[in-house]
């Protein structure tokens, strides 16, 4: 038996216990929503601190990309401030000596008397001539041939003392391309892939019937993809496409109109592009870029995602024939491309005279990311095509004003890398690449072989969606081996297509 006192002694401890247990408890409950708290400050301050720094990384990178950027327009424009003399002479007159001048495009800067060969034959003359697109220029050096001798001997003359720097930049070239304008024949040095680019610019230099300059022009495969817009404006500015300018009446208009927007013209037709290139010159304007180039191929990949602010397309051919509906631009596949490249707000704009083509669009938008509203309108844009039909009784016309429903991701077309291929063995002979037909279609034309210099090209079909590329493939001995790779390469897209076509034309066994 317990007494009652030790009893009660034992009920007080307990109560003593069961309250100590009680505060133990309450004091853990606070121990723990403490730690808790210190975890969530911790929690903040590191990510906060990880905000700061990647917000400090993301400022740096834009200063390096800034930086790039300035650093790329310092070496441009210091390698336009550097001249190479052609050929080794005595200078006889300086037509440009004033520190600080303007010096124009196809301005004769110098003349130089070589010392050699043709010294009496003939006059050199050094021009600067300036190119389209990543602002290249190249010298230029024409003479007229002597009456003494034949012309023959004079050229050949001044081909052996022209082995001269084409590039402004300094880089060496050969001789590539002459041809005659008048009594004056011009020789052309440097990279063969500039050669078309450089005759043009040296036709424009001798006559202005076609076009006064050839600034505009923006050749899209010596571009980075997509095109660095902002850099080739020189700036950051709400950006239109117009899909089809035609002889460029509207991208003229409209550029003088609006010089805070920049605005690019595709266009298939060499013809329609001098026509807008002769508009474009007077006056100059420094917010328009031409390329001569398909719609699909130029959305694809030309464009970044959601870069464009307005796509216009006005007047285009409605190909009205049943047999001619493939032919038509805006299928629900190319309205999503399309979507893809316009800004959240982008607008897409279609006028035409066809009844047909816009109903025909609207029910191709119907499954696409784009929402089209049609109106009839009268006459507005005065352009080729509206006073065309305007002329012919028509009154009213076919507005389609497009907005985008959501989201669209189409990203920028894969490129592959392109490479050389190596052959051991090659029988010009028994060449005979076969064609490809699958995801991509490679055809094979006239294959030509010149045994003295060991070197042959075959001409290449390469069909990929929207884009051909028709090109060369130049196959010629380098040491104890063939070398097969583009004769051209700076003038194509890098695509699957194209490395498929140079691994055929490598092994003329494989193919269907």
């Amino acid at each position: 038996m317990v007494g009652l006192n030790e009893y009660l002694a034992l009920q007080e401890e307990q109560l003593r216990q069961f309250h100590g247990l009680a505060a133990e408890r309450l004091r853990a409950s606070q121990l723990d929503a403490a730690i808790r708290g210190v975890e969530r400050q911790i929690e903040a301050q590191r990510s906060g601190s990880f905000s700061e720094v990647l917000n400090e990384l993301d400022d740096l990178n834009r200063q390096t990309e800034s930086l790039r950027q300035e650093l790329t327009k310092a070496r441009d424009l210091g390698a336009k401030q550097v001249l190479y003399a052609p050929v080794k002479g005595k200078v006889k007159r300086l037509a440009a000596n004033t520190v600080g001048g303007v010096v124009e495009p196809a301005q004769v800067l110098m003349e130089i008397v070589p010392v050699g060969e043709i010294e009496e034959a003939s006059r050199l003359r050094l021009q600067l001539i300036h190119l389209c697109g990543g602002g290249r220029s190249w010298i230029v050096v024409s003479f007229k041939a002597p009456t003494n001798r034949r012309n023959e001997e004079a050229i050949k003359a001044a081909k052996r003392y022209l082995g001269f720097c084409a590039l402004i930049s300094g880089e060496k070239g050969s001789f590539r391309r002459l041809f005659k304008q008048n009594a004056t024949y011009v020789l052309i040095g440097g990279a063969s892939d500039d050669i078309f680019r450089l005759e043009n610019s040296l036709m424009t230099a001798f006559s202005k019937k076609y076009y006064k300059s050839l600034l505009p022009l923006v050749k899209p495969t010596r571009q980075p993809r997509p095109t660095p817009w902002p850099y080739l404006f020189g700036r950051k500015a709400p950006l239109e496409l117009e899909i089809g300018f035609g002889n460029g009446e509207y991208l003229n208009r409209a550029s003088q109109e609006a010089p805070q927007r920049d605005y690019v013209g595709v266009e298939i037709a060499w013809a329609s592009i001098k026509r807008a290139l002769r508009r474009l010159a007077d006056p100059p304007r420094a917010n328009v870029r031409l390329m001569r180039l398909k719609a699909e191929t130029a959305l694809e990949r030309c464009f970044a995602p959601q870069s464009l602010d307005v796509i216009r397309a006005l007047f285009p051919v409605p190909w009205p024939d049943e047999r001619q509906e493939k032919k038509r631009l805006f299928s629900t596949g190319f309205l999503n491309l399309a979507a893809s490249r316009l800004k959240p707000e982008g607008r897409f704009i279609l006028v035409t005279d066809s009844r047909e083509l816009a109903e025909w669009t609207l029910a191709q938008a119907a499954p696409s990311a784009l929402r089209f509203a049609l109106a009839e309108r009268p006459a507005m844009l005065d352009t080729k095509y509206e006073r065309k039909w305007q002329g012919g009784g028509q009154g009213a016309f076919f507005h389609l004003d497009g907005l985008k429903k959501g989201p669209a991701e189409i990203p920028p077309t894969e490129e592959a890398p392109m490479q050389a291929y190596y052959l051991d063995d090659f029988d010009p002979d028994a060449y005979k690449p076969r064609d490809y037909v699958g995801d991509v279609v490679v055809r094979f034309r006239e294959f030509i072989f010149d045994r003295d210099r060991e070197e042959g090209l075959v001409r290449v079909f390469v069909v990929e969606g929207p884009l051909t590329q028709d090109f060369h493939i130049r196959i010629r001995r380098q040491g104890e081996r063939w070398k097969v790779s583009p004769a051209i390469a700076a003038e194509l897209f890098p695509t699957l297509g194209l490395a498929r076509a140079l691994e055929l034309a490598a092994t003329p066994g494989a193919g269907n």
